[in-house]
């Protein structure tokens, strides 16, 4: 599979020389640029630096000595995780003379690891970077080294050649590159998967629609006391949901600016002037946690859900959950992955939003950063452009071992192996690389997945805001402040456990924690993009 249009490395040059963002300004101070990393490293070593400098620098970067590239990733490690790296590093000996040690955060604790590991001296190279672990507020502080146009060129120039120019612009913070995104499309479905023994025990036949899935947890509360009908996590609680079947659908968030990777304002679609919504004052989000009020008082969450740290997703895996919503691909991973143990489940998939609905990609900020003060940037840069260039690493890092976790149908498609549930796509965390040139398709799935698929790539369609970036240097602190705020109270909220009768007195919380500043920085930035990009 192949990009249609492949831009010449000068197109690229000038469309990233010449891009210009709402809200640029000199960036972070702490942010070194790779280039000036690797020149003061070279200064630093040699006696006759200043010499050395006006010489042309190699085109070919010195592999002579092996490089330990230490590798951040959010997720848990799953059972064949090992066995599939000694595969990768094998291949990446051979390749680039380094090997990749990846070390782990689990889905409940990944955004508090983050923060302290970027904090600590703790020493690494590379960490799989998303909007919800703080991307950019990490960047804002020095977090991330800044990659130029020269380091794409020079070690990325595969990867150069084939990404969407846009891509990279989405991906900046305050006018610079800290990470190489994904040279994938971004916009996703989320169905739930639910027990089809269940639904026919009540005699529930297809499920269209939200309310259709509300009647079904509700039965499962009131009749099976084994099971929580929809066993989220304290770090989540219902709000996914709502973003995924409310928010989303109706209007563009503004990812940039999140508390724990829940979006605080949203345009609506179609709207050009840039008109910013409080999410938490919109009338859906008061009704929806009129919902989860409801749920958590009926049983359909746990009474122990602020302090419960394992997804609905492991939940449903393990049978504590009789629901799950996620995007199809993992929620049919699981599918697959329990079918053998628990066939007698029945286990379906249901997509519940109008035929018509339309999908915008996220920002493309999901991929792989450097750490500012890793000690091996060139080897870091050879990894990221094997990880998503080279076929035999990307199949090694994305579906594990051929024959074992996966069987290749051709260069683009593929089967369950027979440890499939051992690591595959969805389990093996390789979605910080993920490439729609190099990726495999599924065969032998149910029609469903298939229909899903068509839906989304029929109704993708392009958003107005996806390359605005909120600069926060300004609010920092009120933006700590905030979220400090936000997790006593909203989140919370979307667990059911506070009233929505609140929502107006804990909305006014985050104002005098410092929302208003923020919201009229906010605005600032927006009205200069909407200028510069929109009218």
């Amino acid at each position: 599979m192949k990009r249609n249009v492949r831009l010449s490395a000068l197109v690229l040059s000038l469309l990233l020389a010449c891009a210009s963002l709402a809200g640029c300004g000199a960036g972070p101070a702490a942010s070194a640029s790779a280039s000036a990393t690797l020149a003061a490293a070279s200064a630093s070593e040699s006696p006759a630096a200043s010499e050395a400098s006006a010489q042309p620098v190699a085109t070919t970067p010195d592999i002579s000595k092996e490089a330990n590239i230490i590798t951040w990733i959010v997720g848990e490690e799953q059972p064949d995780s090992k066995i599939v790296y000694e595969k990768i590093n094998a291949l990446l000996k051979e390749k680039i003379n380094a090997t990749m040690e990846p070390r782990y955060t689990t889905w409940t604790d990944y955004m508090t690891k983050y923060q302290l590991v970027f904090a600590s001296d703790e020493s690494f190279d590379l960490a799989s970077s998303y909007s919800f672990t703080g991307y950019n507020d990490l960047a804002m502080k020095g977090g991330y080294l800044e990659i130029t146009m020269d380091d794409l060129k020079k070690y990325l120039p595969t990867y150069a050649a084939d990404v969407n120019p846009q891509y990279l612009e989405e991906a900046k913070v305050n006018c610079k590159l800290y990470m190489i995104p994904t040279n994938a499309i971004t916009s996703q479905l989320y169905p739930f998967a639910v027990r089809g023994d269940l639904m026919e025990k009540y005699g529930m036949t297809g499920l269209k629609t939200f309310d259709d899935i509300d009647k079904y947890l509700r039965l499962v509360a009131k009749n099976e006391s084994g099971t929580i009908a929809y066993n989220a996590s304290g770090a989540d609680g219902g709000y996914s949901i709502f973003q995924r079947l409310f928010l989303e659908p109706q209007y563009e968030v503004i990812t940039s600016l999140n508390v724990n990777g829940q979006p605080l304002f949203c345009i609506r679609k179609g709207d050009r002037t840039g008109t910013l919504l409080p999410v938490m004052k919109l009338p859906e989000y008061k009704a929806f946690i009129e919902r989860m009020n409801e749920w958590y008082d009926l049983g359909i969450f746990s009474k122990n859900i602020l302090s419960n740290e394992v997804s609905v997703g492991e939940s449903f895996k393990s049978g504590k959950s009789a629901a799950n919503l996620n995007n199809y691909k993992d929620v049919y991973s699981k599918i697959d992955a329990m079918q053998g143990e628990h066939a007698d489940w029945k286990l379906q998939a249901y997509d519940v939003l109008p035929a018509d609905t339309q999908y915008i990609g996220q920002p493309h900020t999901t991929g792989m950063g450097i750490h500012a003060t890793s000690e091996n940037v060139e080897r870091s840069f050879m990894l990221i452009n094997l990880l998503n260039t080279d076929k035999a690493v990307y199949d090694l890092m994305t579906y594990g071992i051929e024959g074992r976790h996966y069987v290749a149908n051709g260069d683009s498609q593929y089967t369950n192996g027979p440890d499939f549930d051992k690591y595959n796509e969805n389990t093996s965390a390789a979605w910080a690389v993920f490439s729609t040139p190099l990726s495999r398709e599924p065969v032998g799935k149910p029609q469903s997945y298939y229909d899903m698929h068509d839906k989304l790539v029929k109704n993708t369609v392009a958003g107005l805001y996806p390359m605005f970036n909120f600069n926060q240097e300004n609010v920092k602190a009120e933006l700590a402040a905030v979220t400090n705020a936000y997790n006593s109270t909203f989140l919370p909220m979307a667990c059911g456990v506070v009233k929505a009768s609140e929502i107006d007195a804990s909305y006014q919380k985050l104002l005098d924690s410092g929302l208003d500043k923020i919201t009229t920085e906010l605005e600032k930035q927006m009205a200069e993009f909407v200028k510069s990009h929109i009218q």
